[in-house]
Parts: C-alpha cells; sequence; structure tokens
C-alpha cells in the first residue's frame, strides 16, 4: 500500500507535468525561418540557368559566362510566406533567397564554363585543320 501511495504522489504529478511541458508551443523565430526557407529553396529547379551559362560561355568565352553568373547574383522571391511572426517570415524569405542564389550561380558557372570549353574546342579543331 506504502508504494501505491509513493507511486501516486510522486507518477502521477510528474507525468502531468512533462505532458503540459510538451504541449507549450514554440515560438517560430528568425533561425527556423531561414531554416524553412533553405528547405523549400533546395526544392527549386535552377538547371535553366546552366543551359544560359552555357549559351553565355560559347558565344563569348569566359566573358559571356562570366555575365550570366552575374546575372544569377539574385535570389528569387518565394511565392508562397508561410504564416508566422515577422521575424521568422524575414528568415524564410532570407534563406530562400539564399539558397536559389547559390544554385543558380552554381548553375551558370557551370554551363559558363561548359560553354567554354566547347568553343575552345571547336577553334583548335578547325584551325588545326588547316
Amino acid at each position: 500500500m506504502k508504494y501505491v501511495s509513493l507511486v501516486l504522489i510522486v507518477v502521477v504529478p510528474l507525468t502531468l507535468w512533462a505532458q503540459e511541458s510538451e504541449s507549450v508551443p514554440k515560438v517560430l523565430d528568425y533561425n527556423d525561418g531561414y531554416a524553412e526557407g533553405q528547405m523549400d529553396g533546395e526544392r527549386i529547379d535552377q538547371k535553366s540557368w546552366m543551359a544560359y551559362g552555357c549559351g553565355g560561355g560559347f558565344l563569348l568565352g569566359c566573358l559571356g559566362g562570366g555575365g550570366v553568373w552575374l546575372l544569377a547574383g539574385s535570389g528569387d522571391n518565394p511565392k508562397v510566406v508561410p504564416e508566422g511572426p515577422g521575424e521568422f517570415k524575414r528568415g524564410y524569405i532570407e534563406g530562400y533567397k539564399d539558397v536559389t542564389k547559390a544554385k543558380k550561380q552554381q548553375n551558370a558557372l557551370i554551363g559558363g564554363l561548359a560553354g567554354t570549353a566547347v568553343a575552345v574546342v571547336i577553334v583548335l579543331v578547325v584551325y588545326s585543320a588547316d
């Protein structure tokens, strides 16, 4: 009987307290929004910038590829921003823009280098044929 009383006096209040502390909602902050924005930005396909970089690199060499890389230097704005406090929304937008900018520039750089390499190979083949 002592053990039953001890369990009721100690374990039941602790169990209720644990359930209550889990149900307290977490306040979303800037870092939560930034992380969520990064995850959503990763889902956006930026492969078209590889084609732009390839075209720029092929037509104008490193200058063309570099120009496309500079044009890719801005991140996209999200079409929908999730609900939350102002700091969360600001973090979400910045995280989204940072990821989309990085993906655009990476693809533009790869395409620019590939386009320039193809142009150099074509020039070398044409001039070596003479």
